[in-house]
């Protein structure tokens, strides 16, 4: 007993010590004064370390360190954190084995000064710490707000970075790293991304006892959400492979844009080779490169393939090949495809088989860059290039409006400050700047580093109408300042057809110019004149405008201005117009007349019309108008309608007043319009119209989306007329609508002036632009048609009738009219003289109207061979398809030489198929009755006749021509046209009245008031003669005629002209 009680008490004292030892040293390490102590020791070489609270908690398995930080004044790396907990397994320390169960830094800030002069190779790493890391840990590492300074240029943030590490059995260490929200910030920019993690392994045998020690990764790289200068990547993923100073990226793939970009890369830095493999196989988003540069901007989409494949990093001895097939695209341009064989050499790269393709045109670039020898030797030739393809990638949006095709030649030579560029360039077409066009634009250019020169011309319908010559010298650049330049230039246009050049802006007549600009940039005085005439602004017609300008720098100044405007005084600016120009826009301002002034900011971002004020007389307009954007203006005042005249190409002629109130908002596209504007016994002569409106009285309101009058009265001519109603609209066209117009006396002449109609109507029309109807009565109060029939318009159409294109409302208007005359209807032309009575309904649409009723003709004459036939009765009946309506007209004429005999015309059917019976009172063949009406005797008569042999033909050729004379002198634009009969040689030689045809021809042309040429020949005949025949009156009395003949017969005459009275 005793002895087990003593052997317990030892037991007791055994753990009393131990526990007593392990408290001893708990305190001592956590104790303040000996961690001072140890660390004094440590601090006493290079580097120092320094930590403010450390705590070693045995019973919870943790060291936490407070803030600790280290710094080498050997190799000056600086390393801080806020705070390190390091929880670990005691267990594992038994087996050999340093297991972390997790690591925690917050705040690490870490200092990497620029690493200078050789470095020394790195050596296998050494045992020690081989045997540390394959014993070595890292279940779980976190680091949160990392901050890592590399000296100075380039620092890289991330919210946390998570890691493990973890040896296998096979002798691998498996990895993982995870960043979180990184940012790395240059000198030239920052990136940032939103994940990048590595997963793998890599061999602890590979590695080395130097910075960056690992020597040997093995995994997958994958960055997310990543964002360069300007360009964001969605995903970018990469088999990773680093073994001895290789590094190898396969299975390399970019996503940005739904669109993918594969490749492959491989760089050893021993050997320093390297080779790369890029293919986009679809469009896919591409950044603009750099910063901001005039001449290029390679934003857009890129889509092709590039290899690559050379060796050295010393670009004066690198060597290497590449080719490049790849095309760029940027809407709305066309898109550029640029392939090129590269290869590279000691530094000197040569450009073969380089083209690049723009729809139909090419660019061939061949020659070299010489790195080492600093020199750039390199030719462009461009064949039917399209311009605006080209300049629309110019980062100065500026050169973006270009446009046209055009063949270039160039040349680059030198190297920086010693380069030259000489090029020969010309348009091929239709070319120009924004909307302005010229036929054909030739330009030479030479450029240097110190000057560059520009010769141009210009050329309209074949003719040289401009010239150009501009110098630009740049002087030395001083600190971050651009370089100063100091311009000429001297450019003129003359006898330029401005509706050419300026059809786009409305702008017509012949122009020309002369501007003389001189100085340096910012200083620099200039001229410009223009003079046009016969011309149009705005329709604003003008004899003739000139005009003299003074130009500075960002400023131009209107002095003199004269516009000569047709039935007005000169119109003279009585003091100057300015224009002050400034980036994306300018301002234009001044009062050129006593009664207009104005004060106008022009935008060009948005592309708006800032109107401060405009005032004219007592009209006034203020507000914003923005073509592509919501607008806000105000129109006030009143104005005479006599000042509105010079749109001549609206108005003949207009006077009295209108007053009125408006203010137009929203969507330039579909504004609202609220006010109203007041006619006051207003005069209105409209080219539109071809009518003259006259005291026009009353009112419109304008209501939001709707036009509403209930009093617009006036006269047309000698016609009245009264409209009411409302007209709503949509996107500037009517949508809906209910207008009635009560009109008297109202007329109507066609453009040709054959048709005149004098009618009255009270008519309505209402409905929607997608269905709407024309209702009501229309009273003809005197109608008259004249236009002759000309049997050779036929002739002129096509055999083949030609589809009518229907009107945009055609389909949609349905009609409801009543038609009916109370006054005359009266057709009078070549065809006779026929009257007519109306009594018509007209409904279905306007494209396919239905007719129905009649239309009588109860009096009148038809002119037939000569022959006037009484109309007896006659009807237009239309019938399916109403289009085509039926005709039949009865008419007699009485044979005088013949008593009782009466000849009856019987004209019947539809309009397109007419047909024509001749009857008589007397059993008379048709023959007979032609001949009755052409010749008044029969035919027989004419047989038996003893002057038949020439009569029957003459008289024959006589009608002939007669009926042929005007429509084929109208057609053939002659002003004589004969036939005449005679005899022809019978077989024998003899003449005979069997051979009596029309045997000559004559035709003449009036060339002027006392000059007559005629030509006639024989027709019908063996051997024809052709005669030429020329008269001039020399006096009013004396004429001279001169004639050629067949065999070169000339003969001349004189003869005298008489008029009896």
């Amino acid at each position: 007993m005793k002895k087990r009680h003593a052997s317990f008490l030892a037991l007791l004292v055994a753990l009393t010590f131990v526990f007593a030892i392990l408290s001893a040293i708990y305190y001592t390490i956590n104790s303040p004064a000996v961690q001072n102590a140890l660390l004094g020791v440590i601090n006493k070489s290079h580097f120092q370390i320094k930590v403010s609270n450390l705590k070693f908690d045995v019973l919870r398995n943790r060291v936490v360190l407070g803030a600790f930080s280290y710094e080498n004044e050997k190799s000056k790396i600086r390393v801080s954190t806020d705070r390190i907990e390091l929880r670990y397994s005691p267990i594992n320390f038994l087996r050999g084995k340093l297991i972390i169960n997790k690591l925690s830094v917050d705040g690490l800030d870490a200092f990497f000064p620029e690493i200078s002069g050789k470095k020394e190779k790195a050596g296998d790493i050494s045992i020690e710490k081989l045997f540390i890391l394959r014993n070595l840990i890292i279940e779980n590492g976190e680091i949160t707000g990392t901050r890592l300074n590399f000296a100075d240029r380039n620092i890289l943030l991330s919210d946390s970075l998570n890691f493990e590490f973890r040896p296998r059995l096979t002798g691998d260490v498996g990895i993982a790293v995870n960043l979180q929200g990184i940012e790395f910030k240059k000198d030239d920019g920052s990136y940032s991304a939103g994940n990048v993690s590595i997963v793998g392994k890599t061999s602890l045998g590979d590695w080395t006892n130097a910075p960056p020690y690992v020597n040997s990764i093995r995994g997958r790289l994958n960055i997310a959400d990543l964002v360069l200068t300007n360009a964001t990547i969605n995903n970018l993923s990469a088999n990773l492979e680093v073994k001895d100073k290789n590094f190898k990226l396969s299975d390399f793939q970019i996503k940005s844009g739904g669109k993918t970009l594969k490749g492959a890369f491989e760089f050893n830095l021993a050997t320093e080779k390297y080779k790369a493999e890029l293919k986009i196989p679809e469009p896919m988003p591409f950044p603009r490169l750099g910063t901001y540069n005039p001449l290029i901007d390679t934003s857009g989409h890129i889509q092709g393939e590039v290899t690559a494949n050379g060796v050295g990093l010393d670009i004066a001895k690198t060597t290497g090949s590449a080719k490049i097939d790849l095309t760029h695209i940027k809407e709305p341009l066309d898109p550029v495809n640029i392939r090129s064989e590269i290869t590279w050499k000691n530094g000197v790269a040569n450009l073969e088989n380089t083209l690049v393709k723009i729809k139909e045109g090419e660019i061939a670039v061949k020659g070299g860059v010489n790195i080492p020898g600093k020199k750039i030797d390199i030719t462009c030739e461009a064949k039917e290039a399209p311009l605006a393809a080209v300049f629309g990638r110019f980062g100065d949006e500026k050169f973006h409006p270009i446009f046209g095709t055009a063949n270039a030649n160039a040349t680059i030579n030198g190297w920086a400050k010693n380069f030259k560029v000489v090029g020969d360039a010309y348009t091929t077409g239709v070319s120009g700047y924004y909307k302005i066009e010229t036929d054909r634009a030739h330009a030479k250019i030479e450029a240097s580093y110190h000057e560059l020169t520009l010769i141009g011309e210009l050329e309209q319908s074949g003719k040289r109408t401009g010239d150009i010559t501009l110098k630009i010298k740049y002087g030395a650049k001083v600190g971050n300042e651009p370089r100063p330049k100091n311009l000429h230039i001297d450019a003129k246009a003359y006898d330029n057809d401005l509706s050419k050049s300026f059809r786009e802006y409305g702008i017509h007549g012949m122009g020309s110019g002369h501007l003389v600009l001189d100085g340096p940039q910012r200083t620099y005085k200039g001229k410009l004149d223009i003079e046009a005439s016969d011309g149009s602004v705005a329709g604003v017609s003008f004899q003739k405008l000139t005009a003299a300008s003074n130009m500075g720098f960002k400023k131009i100044k209107i002095t003199d201005a004269e516009i000569l405007i047709p039935n007005m005084e000169p119109v003279l600016f009585s003091s100057p117009v300015n224009m002050d120009f400034e980036t994306g826009g300018f301002r234009a301002y001044g009062k050129p007349l006593p009664d207009l002034s104005f004060d106008i900011n022009y935008k060009s971002r948005n592309l708006s019309w800032q109107i401060k004020n405009i005032n004219y007389g007592a009209a006034k307009i203020a507000g914003t108008y923005v073509p592509k954007g919501n607008s806000d203006i105000t129109l006030s005042g009143s104005i005479d309608a006599q000042k509105l005249s010079v749109f001549r190409e609206y108005l003949r002629e207009a006077e009295g007043p209108i007053e009125g109130s408006l203010k137009i908002s929203g969507p330039t596209s579909n504004p609202s319009i609220n006010g109203r504007l007041t006619f006051g016994d207003t005069y209105i002569y409209s080219r539109i119209l071809q009518r003259r409106l006259e005291h026009v009285k009353g009112s419109v309101k304008f209501e939001g989306h709707t036009l509403r009058t209930d009093d617009l009265k006036g006269l047309v001519d000698d016609g009245e007329f009264a409209v009411s109603g409302y007209v709503s609209h949509e996107n500037l066209a009517p949508s809906k609508f209910d207008v009635s117009c009560d009109c008297e006396s109202l007329r109507y002449v066609n453009p040709e002036r054959t048709l005149k109609v004098e009618f009255a109507s009270d008519a309505k029309w209402a409905g929607t632009k997608s269905s709407s109807i024309i209702s009501g009565d229309v009273n003809i109060i005197d109608t008259r048609y004249t236009k002759n029939f000309v049997i050779l318009e036929g002739l002129k159409k096509s055999s083949i009738p030609e589809k009518k294109k229907g009107t945009p409302l055609g389909k949609t208007v349905r009609l409801d009219l009543k038609i009916k005359n109370s006054g005359d209807v009266r057709i009078k032309n070549n065809i006779g003289d026929i009257w007519l009575k109306v009594d018509i309904d007209a409904k279905g649409t306007v494209e396919k109207p239905i007719i129905t009723g009649i239309i009588e003709t109860p009096e009148g004459k038809v002119h037939y061979l000569g022959k006037d036939f009484t109309i007896t009765k006659g009807f237009v009946e239309f019938r399916d398809p109403y289009t085509n309506p039926y005709i039949e007209i009865t008419a007699e004429h009485e044979v005088p030489s013949i008593p009782d005999l009466v000849i009856t015309i019987t004209i019947h059917g539809r309009v397109d198929n007419l047909a024509l019976d001749l009857s008589a009172t007397k059993a008379m063949d048709q023959r007979d009755i032609v001949s009755l009406l052409l010749f008044g005797v029969t035919e027989q008569e004419i047989r038996d006749s003893q002057t038949s042999s020439g009569f029957g033909q003459s008289m024959a050729a006589s009608q002939i021509s007669h009926m042929l004379e005007s429509p084929v002198t109208k057609f053939t634009k002659l002003d004589t046209f004969r036939l005449e009969a005679g005899d022809t040689p019978g077989k024998q030689g003899s003449s005979s009245s069997g051979n009596l045809q029309i045997s000559k021809l004559y035709l003449g042309k009036q060339l002027s008031d006392r000059m007559l040429f005629e030509f006639y020949t024989n027709i019908n005949a063996q051997d024809s003669q052709q005669n030429v025949r020329a008269n001039y009156l020399l006096t009013d009395y004396l004429m001279l005629n001169g004639e050629s003949s067949t065999g070169q017969q000339y003969k001349f005459s004189l003869s005298l002209r008489f008029n009896e009275r």
